[in-house]
C-alpha cells in the first residue's frame, strides 16, 4: 500500500489488534499489507504506548490479554464498544448504559487513553492500560488533600471501604483523589507507608458501614465541604 495512503479504520484497527496478541511491528505491518513508514505513523499518533526497539520489536509486556483475571475492570470487549461508538458520535452516557458502567468510568477511559491525535483506538487502549499496571506506583496517600479527606471521614466513624466509595462517588472527573480501601488498610498497618495519622487504626473497631448524608460527609484540608 503507497505512502500516504489514508487507510480505512478497519485495518488500523486489525494492526493494532495484531500488536496487541504479540506480534512484531514488521509483521502486522505484512499481515494488513501496509508500508512500514505508514504504520509507523500510526504508531506515532498513538503516543504513550511502550514499544521493543529492533527489526522484531513490538509491543513491550506483550502478549495482552483481553481480560485481566480476577477483575472487573473494563475489559476488550468493552472498550471495543467504547470505540465503536465514539466513531459514531454517541454521548458518553448511552455509551456507559449500553455497557453497564458508570457514565464517569467511561469519561474517563476515552480522557485517558484516547490517542494523541484525539481517536480512541480498543487495542491501544487496553495496551496502555496493561503497561500501565506494570509500572512501579506512586502511593495514593501521599497526596495531602487526599490523606486529609480519609482521616476526617474515618475519624467521624466510615469504614475504609465507605470512604473509597464515597471518593468515587464525589470526585468521578479526578483521578488524584481516588483510593482503594485496601490502599487505606495498607497505609495503616504497614510501617513506612502513606501519610495517614498513627492513631487512625483505632478508628476501625467503631467504624461504621452506613452511608452519610452528602451534607455531613467531611471537609477538606481547607475545610471546605466537597
Amino acid at each position: 500500500m503507497p505512502s500516504g495512503y489514508r487507510a480505512p479504520d478497519a485495518l488500523k484497527d486489525e494492526f493494532f489488534s495484531l500488536l496487541r496478541q504479540g506480534v512484531s511491528v514488521k509483521e502486522a505491518s505484512a499481515r494488513v499489507g501496509v508500508w512500514r513508514s505508514n504504520t509507523q505513523r500510526w504508531l506515532g499518533k498513538t503516543g504513550g504506548m511502550l514499544m521493543r526497539m529492533g527489526v522484531e520489536g513490538g509491543v513491550e509486556a506483550g502478549p495482552v490479554p483481553a481480560v485481566r483475571p480476577g477483575s472487573n475492570r473494563l475489559d476488550l470487549v468493552d472498550r471495543a464498544v467504547i470505540m465503536i461508538r465514539v466513531r459514531e458520535g454517541a454521548k458518553v452516557a448511552a455509551i456507559a448504559r449500553e455497557i453497564g458502567r458508570n457514565r464517569s468510568v467511561v469519561w474517563r477511559e476515552i480522557r485517558r487513553n484516547r490517542c494523541a491525535d484525539g481517536t480512541y483506538q480498543a487495542d491501544v487502549a487496553q495496551i496502555r492500560t496493561h503497561q500501565r499496571a506494570r509500572r512501579p506506583k506512586a502511593f495514593r496517600l501521599q497526596n495531602p488533600d487526599l490523606a486529609k479527606y480519609v482521616e476526617d471521614a474515618m475519624d467521624d466513624g466510615w469504614s475504609p471501604k465507605l470512604v473509597s466509595l464515597v471518593l468515587e462517588e464525589t470526585f468521578g472527573h479526578d483521578e488524584s483523589m481516588q483510593v482503594s480501601h485496601e490502599t487505606i488498610y495498607q497505609s495503616l498497618y504497614v510501617q513506612g507507608r502513606g501519610e495517614l495519622r498513627k492513631d487512625l487504626y483505632r478508628c476501625l473497631s467503631t467504624s461504621r458501614s452506613k452511608r452519610v448524608p452528602r451534607g455531613e460527609r467531611p471537609r477538606g484540608a481547607a475545610g471546605q465541604h466537597y
